[in-house]
């Protein structure tokens, strides 16, 4: 039955990770349709996680619940995000960025999924919060499947990156003749009216800082967690390998294809460095910023001699490095207070007012 379970989980999830990045490069050929075959594939994902979701619902116990509550509450995102975007996409027309609000909700509702599902697969792995993953005694199955899941989480985390990174192939394309860029909106003469096309009109600090953020984030989380080496350096690397794959399908298929995002393999790095030759948590900041940022930039600046990136802009470092610093942070608080938020979303609403209330009135007496 676990085993069912599990591989609706993964089949669900990666169904969605396919039609994620068939949907971007969809709508820069074909514009936005309400159905199209990488929205019926993202709703094909979505009805098998809510198989598995049921299922883990029926045999919940107390160990799995706070997890389970995670899902529920990522599934009210995307589900409330969905008529947002419609009535974004009615009020303002067409929008192909993935950084509008209503985008990020359902890629946020996503995330939150994804994270419910990582910790419900610990939770029936045997770790508990307050220790590490490495003390549950996975089997290198289970690895396996952890560093998947992994995977998964990560790829919804940097969805809104999408949009910069097939912004610069498409817009090289289209000046230079050889267009993959949007045959509709070609028609309308939208790519030519586009201001900075590479960044869309953004901030041009929106990419740099983000990715650092997220990057470091997830990696500084991964390995405190975890407290196993090289587990986010691994999945991280596996997330670049997998998006130039998906490049090479989605080109080999005709359709438009974007920047691989490799400075991710550099932050991975950093960050396994930090943790080697450095002590405490204010110098693995240091460590990892230095390393991180400058790791990213350099890629940055050398690598568009023989691939794509996005356009680099030396006047974001700073920002960068602010966005890296809040990410470490951020990852070191949610490490430390993972055992008590997940006992808080545990607690029975009820019993956990009754608490509330009978705490007050002895404060009143």
């Amino acid at each position: 039955m676990r085993r069912t379970v599990w591989t609706l989980w993964i089949a669900g999830l990666a169904l969605k990770l396919v039609s994620s990045a068939w949907d971007v490069s969809w709508h820069f050929r074909l514009l936005r349709e309400t159905i199209s075959p990488p929205h019926v594939v993202n709703m094909v994902g979505f009805v098998l996680i809510s198989v598995a979701l049921l299922l883990s619902w029926r045999a919940r116990t107390e160990a799995t619940q706070p997890a389970l509550n995670v899902i529920l509450a990522g599934f009210a995102v995307f589900l409330a995000a969905i008529p947002f975007d419609q009535a974004w996409h009615q009020i303002f027309g067409l929008d192909l960025t993935t950084w509008s609000p209503s985008h990020l909700m359902l890629f946020y509702g996503t995330t939150i999924t994804v994270a419910g599902i990582v910790l419900l697969f610990l939770a029936e792995a045997g770790w508990r919060p307050g220790t590490r993953v490495r003390e549950a005694r996975l089997t290198p199955a289970r690895w396996g499947v952890f560093g998947l899941l992994l995977l998964f989480l990560f790829e919804a985390l940097a969805f809104p990156l999408g949009y910069n990174e097939y912004t610069v192939v498409g817009a090289w394309n289209h000046f230079h003749g050889n267009s993959l860029y949007v045959v509709g909106l070609e028609i309308q003469g939208y790519a030519d009216m586009v201001k900075d096309p590479y960044y869309g009109g953004l901030p041009h600090v929106l990419y740099p800082a983000y990715a650092l953020a997220i990057g470091i984030l997830f990696a500084v989380l991964v390995r405190q967690v975890t407290g196993v080496r090289g587990v986010a350096l691994g999945v991280l690397a596996a997330f670049a390998v997998e998006r130039f794959a998906a490049n090479a399908v989605l080109a080999a298929t005709g359709w438009p294809i974007s920047a691989v995002p490799w400075h991710v393999v550099a932050i991975g790095a950093a960050v396994e460095v930090a943790w080697i030759v450095a002590e405490g948590s204010a110098q693995r900041l240091l460590v990892t910023l230095a390393l991180a940022v400058g790791g990213s930039y350099a890629y940055w600046a050398l690598a568009p001699r023989l691939v794509f990136t996005v356009p680099l802009d030396w006047a974001t470092i700073p920002w960068a490095v602010l966005a890296g610093g809040v990410g470490f942070l951020a990852a070191n608080a949610m490490a430390e207070r993972l055992g008590p938020m997940v006992e808080f979303v545990n607690r029975d609403p009820t019993r956990y007012a009754g608490e509330r209330a009978e705490a007050w009135l002895t404060a009143r007496r």
